[in-house]
Protein backbone atom coordinates (compact mmCIF):
# COMPACT_ATOMS: atom_id res chain seq x y z
CA UNK A 1 0.00 0.00 0.00
CA UNK A 2 1.52 3.42 -1.32
CA UNK A 3 1.05 7.23 -2.33
CA UNK A 4 0.86 8.99 -5.25
CA UNK A 5 0.94 11.96 -7.18
CA UNK A 6 -0.41 12.49 -10.41
CA UNK A 7 -0.12 15.49 -12.66
CA UNK A 8 -3.56 14.29 -15.66
CA UNK A 9 -3.99 16.18 -18.96
CA UNK A 10 -7.38 15.11 -19.77
CA UNK A 11 -9.46 16.25 -22.80
CA UNK A 12 -6.82 18.56 -24.09
CA UNK A 13 -8.23 19.00 -27.48
CA UNK A 14 -11.73 19.96 -26.25
CA UNK A 15 -9.88 22.11 -23.60
CA UNK A 16 -7.72 23.95 -25.80
CA UNK A 17 -10.51 24.81 -28.14
CA UNK A 18 -13.10 26.22 -25.03
CA UNK A 19 -12.84 29.94 -24.40
CA UNK A 20 -14.11 29.37 -20.74
CA UNK A 21 -11.69 26.36 -19.68
CA UNK A 22 -8.15 26.43 -19.66
CA UNK A 23 -5.65 23.57 -20.69
CA UNK A 24 -4.16 23.19 -17.94
CA UNK A 25 -3.17 19.55 -16.41
CA UNK A 26 -4.40 18.65 -12.82
CA UNK A 27 -2.64 17.47 -9.73
CA UNK A 28 -3.84 15.38 -7.20
CA UNK A 29 -3.12 12.90 -4.98
CA UNK A 30 -3.59 9.01 -4.91
CA UNK A 31 -3.78 5.70 -2.95
CA UNK A 32 -2.67 2.50 -4.19
CA UNK A 33 -2.36 -1.32 -3.27
CA UNK A 34 -1.51 -4.37 -4.60
CA UNK A 35 -0.72 -8.12 -4.11
CA UNK A 36 2.40 -9.67 -6.05
CA UNK A 37 1.35 -13.27 -6.95
CA UNK A 38 3.42 -16.35 -8.19
CA UNK A 39 6.34 -17.51 -6.79
CA UNK A 40 8.39 -14.78 -8.79
CA UNK A 41 6.03 -12.14 -7.23
CA UNK A 42 6.01 -10.67 -10.94
CA UNK A 43 2.03 -9.84 -11.33
CA UNK A 44 0.56 -7.25 -9.25
CA UNK A 45 -3.02 -7.10 -8.82
CA UNK A 46 -4.65 -4.63 -6.39
CA UNK A 47 -6.20 -1.12 -6.73
CA UNK A 48 -6.10 2.24 -6.81
CA UNK A 49 -8.09 5.61 -5.58
CA UNK A 50 -7.34 9.15 -7.14
CA UNK A 51 -8.15 12.74 -7.18
CA UNK A 52 -6.86 16.01 -8.95
CA UNK A 53 -7.81 19.59 -9.68
CA UNK A 54 -6.55 22.04 -12.14
CA UNK A 55 -4.14 24.07 -10.08
CA UNK A 56 -5.40 27.22 -10.71
CA UNK A 57 -8.32 29.89 -9.36
CA UNK A 58 -11.61 29.09 -9.45
CA UNK A 59 -12.43 32.21 -9.31
CA UNK A 60 -12.08 33.91 -12.33
CA UNK A 61 -12.98 30.92 -14.66
CA UNK A 62 -14.29 27.04 -14.27
CA UNK A 63 -11.49 24.57 -12.69
CA UNK A 64 -11.98 21.15 -13.70
CA UNK A 65 -11.58 18.30 -11.23
CA UNK A 66 -11.31 14.49 -11.79
CA UNK A 67 -10.96 11.58 -10.58
CA UNK A 68 -11.01 7.28 -10.75
CA UNK A 69 -11.36 4.19 -8.66
CA UNK A 70 -10.18 1.16 -10.40
CA UNK A 71 -8.53 -2.45 -10.38
CA UNK A 72 -4.78 -2.12 -11.54
CA UNK A 73 -3.05 -5.37 -13.22
CA UNK A 74 0.50 -5.28 -14.18
CA UNK A 75 3.29 -6.83 -14.91
CA UNK A 76 7.03 -6.10 -13.81
CA UNK A 77 10.47 -7.45 -14.57
CA UNK A 78 13.47 -7.19 -12.53
CA UNK A 79 16.85 -5.37 -13.89
CA UNK A 80 20.34 -5.03 -11.57
CA UNK A 81 19.85 -7.60 -9.45
CA UNK A 82 16.47 -6.84 -8.57
CA UNK A 83 17.50 -3.59 -7.67
CA UNK A 84 14.93 -1.97 -10.47
CA UNK A 85 11.96 -3.33 -12.38
CA UNK A 86 10.22 -2.25 -15.35
CA UNK A 87 6.72 -3.35 -16.99
CA UNK A 88 3.55 -2.37 -17.60
CA UNK A 89 -0.22 -2.73 -16.99
CA UNK A 90 -3.73 -0.93 -16.82
CA UNK A 91 -6.31 0.35 -14.87
CA UNK A 92 -10.14 -0.01 -15.45
CA UNK A 93 -13.05 1.42 -13.35
CA UNK A 94 -15.06 4.31 -12.52
CA UNK A 95 -13.70 7.85 -13.19
CA UNK A 96 -15.67 11.20 -12.63
CA UNK A 97 -15.03 15.12 -13.45
CA UNK A 98 -16.53 17.98 -11.87
CA UNK A 99 -16.32 22.05 -12.74
CA UNK A 100 -16.09 24.29 -10.21
CA UNK A 101 -16.76 27.79 -9.87
CA UNK A 102 -16.39 29.96 -6.71
CA UNK A 103 -16.85 33.94 -8.75
CA UNK A 104 -19.50 36.20 -8.71
CA UNK A 105 -21.16 35.54 -12.34
CA UNK A 106 -22.24 31.72 -12.05
CA UNK A 107 -24.25 29.62 -14.85
CA UNK A 108 -27.90 30.37 -14.63
CA UNK A 109 -28.42 26.95 -13.25
CA UNK A 110 -25.15 26.23 -11.36
CA UNK A 111 -26.55 25.56 -7.72
CA UNK A 112 -23.42 26.59 -5.39
CA UNK A 113 -19.80 26.39 -6.18
CA UNK A 114 -20.40 23.05 -8.22
CA UNK A 115 -21.33 23.90 -11.63
CA UNK A 116 -21.49 20.42 -13.41
CA UNK A 117 -20.64 16.98 -12.29
CA UNK A 118 -20.53 13.70 -15.10
CA UNK A 119 -18.98 9.90 -14.24
CA UNK A 120 -18.95 7.40 -16.58
CA UNK A 121 -16.19 4.44 -16.95
CA UNK A 122 -12.46 4.62 -17.52
CA UNK A 123 -9.43 2.56 -18.22
CA UNK A 124 -5.79 3.61 -18.76
CA UNK A 125 -2.28 2.31 -19.81
CA UNK A 126 0.84 2.43 -18.27
CA UNK A 127 4.76 1.81 -18.50
CA UNK A 128 6.27 1.57 -15.20
CA UNK A 129 9.93 2.07 -14.03
CA UNK A 130 10.13 1.41 -10.51
CA UNK A 131 13.52 1.80 -8.17
CA UNK A 132 13.88 -0.49 -4.93
CA UNK A 133 15.48 1.10 -2.12
CA UNK A 134 17.07 -0.42 1.27
CA UNK A 135 18.96 -3.29 2.05
CA UNK A 136 16.22 -5.46 2.05
CA UNK A 137 14.67 -3.86 -1.36
CA UNK A 138 11.00 -3.25 1.25
CA UNK A 139 10.68 0.46 -0.19
CA UNK A 140 9.24 0.93 -4.04
CA UNK A 141 10.09 4.29 -5.97
CA UNK A 142 7.89 4.19 -8.99
CA UNK A 143 7.22 6.23 -12.40
CA UNK A 144 4.08 5.37 -13.98
CA UNK A 145 3.37 7.02 -17.34
CA UNK A 146 0.51 6.34 -19.71
CA UNK A 147 -2.69 6.98 -21.95
CA UNK A 148 -6.33 6.59 -20.67
CA UNK A 149 -9.85 6.67 -22.44
CA UNK A 150 -13.27 8.01 -20.65
CA UNK A 151 -16.48 7.44 -21.46
CA UNK A 152 -18.23 10.36 -19.93
CA UNK A 153 -22.03 11.53 -19.43
CA UNK A 154 -22.93 14.77 -21.00
CA UNK A 155 -23.37 16.15 -17.29
CA UNK A 156 -25.37 17.27 -14.19
CA UNK A 157 -27.81 20.88 -14.31
CA UNK A 158 -27.10 20.93 -10.14
CA UNK A 159 -30.34 23.40 -9.83
CA UNK A 160 -34.08 22.61 -10.47
CA UNK A 161 -34.55 25.95 -10.80
CA UNK A 162 -32.84 29.14 -11.28
CA UNK A 163 -32.81 32.45 -9.16
CA UNK A 164 -35.74 33.95 -10.74
CA UNK A 165 -38.07 30.67 -10.21
CA UNK A 166 -37.51 29.89 -13.97
CA UNK A 167 -37.49 25.47 -14.70
CA UNK A 168 -33.40 24.33 -15.47
CA UNK A 169 -35.23 21.58 -17.10
CA UNK A 170 -33.51 20.85 -20.46
CA UNK A 171 -30.54 23.33 -20.07
CA UNK A 172 -27.55 22.33 -20.88
CA UNK A 173 -25.11 21.11 -18.77
CA UNK A 174 -21.73 23.36 -17.61
CA UNK A 175 -19.69 20.87 -19.60
CA UNK A 176 -22.03 20.89 -22.66
CA UNK A 177 -21.71 24.61 -22.33
CA UNK A 178 -17.84 24.73 -22.28
CA UNK A 179 -17.49 22.55 -25.48
CA UNK A 180 -16.87 19.14 -23.50
CA UNK A 181 -18.62 16.84 -25.26
CA UNK A 182 -20.19 13.90 -23.66
CA UNK A 183 -18.68 10.38 -24.58
CA UNK A 184 -15.06 9.13 -25.33
CA UNK A 185 -12.29 11.27 -23.45
CA UNK A 186 -8.89 10.74 -23.73
CA UNK A 187 -6.06 11.50 -20.74
CA UNK A 188 -2.31 11.12 -20.49
CA UNK A 189 -1.54 10.83 -16.74
CA UNK A 190 2.56 10.14 -14.94
CA UNK A 191 2.66 9.69 -11.59
CA UNK A 192 5.33 8.97 -9.11
CA UNK A 193 4.91 7.08 -6.13
CA UNK A 194 6.20 5.74 -3.04
CA UNK A 195 5.36 2.47 -1.48
CA UNK A 196 6.49 0.07 1.65
CA UNK A 197 7.12 -3.93 0.12
CA UNK A 198 6.20 -6.60 2.39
Amino acid sequence: MGVFVPLVSSNPAQLAGSRELRPLPSLGLGLRGNAFLGHRRRIALGGELAIATQTASARTRHRLGLGWLGVVLEARHPLGRGRFEIGGGGVVGLGWQTLVYTGDAPLRCASGREASRRGGLWTGARLIVAALLGARRNHELSLRVGPGLAALAPGSVPASKDAAGVSCEGEPSAFETFGLREGAALSVTVDIGYAPRF
